[in-house]
């Protein structure tokens, strides 16, 4: 895709963008032809509800006692608060299966399960692994990150096939796994380093106000989301052409900015319906107890809505993309 000179950010004389609604019919209906492809969020569901799980409160237990028997803060305020702020951590992290790391972004797997982080199954669920310390933690962190980033390539490699292709070739998806699979772990590495650099000077500015006294928390972590959320709407495709067109990281993400910003309008409300369709049907599907058989019927439902949606976006994704080429063209001089 071409550098996009300014006046075409508001383009007159080219045709209307993509149709938002024949984008998700089409998304929806490719899906229904490839009911295969929904076989993925399911199995991961699936896999984090009667799975094993990997858990750091062991850890943190001894890490928390060990700070309490720290001389310095042995008085009987500081012991208070400890106490308190010990019982808060380990009932927060007693629910952390750090297997759902395989639920990885950009590119992923959607899954259900990585939200609600079960503790309970219908019936007996898999047993519970304690990591030893933070180097064990890391190093599952980093190898479930990998492992995550890997099968969402695969993933999106097929479901990219269906919109494309309209079939799936699963050899060729695994030809193509290797570069692409290297694409988007640097992609995945440009996104951690966008979020890093807004949250580390935001945590550290935050600090300092709750130190002097100053500022709502509530307020500032709305603006910190709404920060987040402005920088990396722009990097909503920033993937998709890495299994489009072939492009490597650097050029999907370029592409991806130059569409959002020339489409800017109907991608934000594209965007937006897809945020309304997937978690405002999560709340249906996660009304049945964890231990409720009922559960498989949303596990069921969101692993084709999820793979739906995810067709829809590569549908829009080309759509646009053509818009975009096209609009270019028609801004060229004549000569």
């Amino acid at each position: 895709m071409k550098q996009v000179p300014e006046n075409l950010v508001n383009p007159t004389s080219v045709p209307a963008p993509p149709n938002l609604f024949r984008s998700l019919s089409t998304g929806f209906e490719t899906i229904s032809n490839h009911l295969s492809l929904v076989l993925f969020p399911i199995v991961l569901d699936l896999f984090l509800w009667w799975g094993p799980r990997l858990k750091i409160d062991n850890w943190l237990n001894r890490v928390l006692a060990e700070i309490q028997l720290t001389p310095e803060l042995q008085t009987a305020d500081m012991q208070e608060m400890l106490s308190t702020s010990r019982e808060l951590w380990l009932e927060l992290f007693s629910r952390i299966n750090l297997l759902t790391i395989l639920r990885t972004f950009p590119v992923g797997i959607s899954s259900l399960m990585a939200g609600v982080s079960p503790v309970e199954a219908p019936t007996a669920s898999g047993p519970v692994w304690q990591t030893s310390g933070f180097l064990a933690a890391l190093g599952w962190i980093f190898g479930l990150a990998l492992l995550g980033l890997g099968i969402g390539t695969f993933f999106y490699s097929c479901v990219s096939q269906a919109v494309v292709n309209k079939q799936v070739a699963w050899m060729q998806a695994i030809r193509d796994w290797p570069r692409k699979f290297v694409q988007v772990v640097l992609l995945a590495l440009f996104w951690l380093a966008v979020i890093a650099g807004v949250s580390v000077p935001f945590i550290c500015f935050l600090s300092l106000l709750a130190a002097g006294g100053i500022g709502n928390g509530q307020v500032m972590i709305l603006l910190y989301a709404a920060v987040l959320v402005w920088l990396l709407t722009p990097l909503a495709f920033s993937a998709h052409g890495i299994f489009i067109n072939g492009r490597t990281m650097w050029l999907s993400l370029v592409d991806g900015y130059l569409l959002t910003r020339m489409t800017m309008t109907s991608t934000l409300l594209f965007l937006l319906i897809v945020v309304f369709l997937s978690q405002g049907l999560n709340m249906i599907w996660t009304v049945p107890d964890e231990t409720s058989w009922m559960g498989l019927v949303g596990v069921a439902g969101h692993g084709f809505v999820s793979t739906a949606l995810l067709a829809a976006s590569f549908v829009y994704y080309r759509d646009a993309s053509r818009w975009v080429q096209q609009a270019f063209r028609k801004a060229q001089p004549v000569t």
